[in-house]
């Protein structure tokens, strides 16, 4: 009802705060799958980007509905993502480090086996809080997480260009300083492959990269070869 009243007064913080609530009850009578579903509904209502402490917290609290649910993978990454939120609450920090605790894994198989389950066409949506969370890593984190995606890719030769698409597609929308930050990891990544393996991530992303609108690829190819050169690469992104 209270979820019901914020939704009709378009009220952002209520509905989130009242879908939060609502998903924290449904847990304890034991639904993952309804709480799933509401704690989903208070995260659009948290933007990460303007309401990031709410959003973190509710994002921890999704972890515990898939914990509930059995679905470890999907637990660990959205406590991941949770502590990667900068300005998290020490409680909601201390609850989702209790899960990874409780619950080891390792972060690209967790990621992996989400975008496997999920598919090609929904790889955006998985990537999308991943990105963001990687971007607050330190260089060599972001370039060692990166290049785990991109294993990922070149373990899949029937779809990592469609996987790649969706990698793109938040890629490019992330705001410059996010952008240029995981554009470098990425161009790390390939950095120390064999010739063989990185002409085939390039080729990859390239035949990802084309199915965007001209001005867009341009862009990210632009910028894939300016950090390569910048690294002492060859600037042979396409």
């Amino acid at each position: 009802r209270t979820v019901q009243l914020a939704d009709r007064a378009t009220d952002g913080p209520a509905i989130g705060a009242a879908a939060n609530a609502l998903g924290l009850a449904q847990l304890a009578q034991g639904d993952p799958a309804a709480a799933l579903r509401t704690f989903r509904h208070a995260l659009g209502a948290f933007p990460r980007s303007t309401r990031p402490a709410d959003h973190a917290m509710v994002k921890a609290n999704l972890a515990l509905a898939h914990e509930q649910a059995g679905d470890l993978a999907r637990a660990r990454l959205a406590a991941r993502q949770s502590l990667g939120v900068p300005g998290a609450a020490a409680p909601v920090r201390a609850q989702a480090q209790d899960l990874l605790r409780a619950h080891p894994g390792d972060p690209a198989s967790d990621l992996w086996w989400v975008l496997d389950q999920e598919g090609p066409g929904a790889a955006a949506a998985v990537f999308r809080d991943e990105l963001l969370r990687v971007a607050e890593l330190d260089a060599a984190q972001r370039t060692s997480v990166m290049s785990e995606v991109l294993d990922g890719l070149l373990q899949r030769p029937g779809s990592g260009s469609d996987f790649a698409e969706g990698l793109i597609a938040i890629l490019l929308e992330l705001p410059p300083t996010t952008y240029a930050l995981v554009v470098t990891a990425i161009v790390g990544a390939v950095a120390g492959r064999s010739e063989q393996e990185a002409d085939q991530l390039r080729g990859i992303v390239g035949s990802a990269l084309v199915r965007f609108a001209m001005p867009q690829w341009q862009r990210l190819a632009a910028s894939l070869n300016g950090a390569a050169e910048a690294t002492g690469q060859p600037a042979t992104w396409r």
